[in-house]
């Protein structure tokens, strides 16, 4: 049995930036929006992320924004923290 919830509703767009900003400031590297893959995955976390889904599908969104690289670095560590905060609730 799968359970349905909204797995990622407490982390809107700004926790999303704050987020990676925080990994990038760690490293010294560059926080930036990309131009090719911000606004695609600004819209799409804004429209699914409080959507009620299995874990699974919460895992596959986070993978979907990481691959859509919508900042510069650490796009991958942004998405997986906040995917691994979401399990360890």
């Amino acid at each position: 049995m799968k359970l349905a919830r909204s797995w990622l509703s407490d982390y809107d767009w700004d926790f999303v930036t704050s987020q990676n900003m925080l990994l990038c400031q760690a490293k010294n590297a560059l926080h930036k929006p990309t131009s090719v893959g911000h606004d695609e995955t600004k819209a799409l976390w804004q429209s699914r992320h409080r959507e009620p889904m299995d874990l699974d599908e919460a895992v596959d969104l986070c993978r979907h924004c990481h691959r859509l690289a919508p900042f510069c670095f650490y796009n991958g560590n942004t998405f997986a923290a906040i995917i691994r905060d979401v399990i360890a609730q």
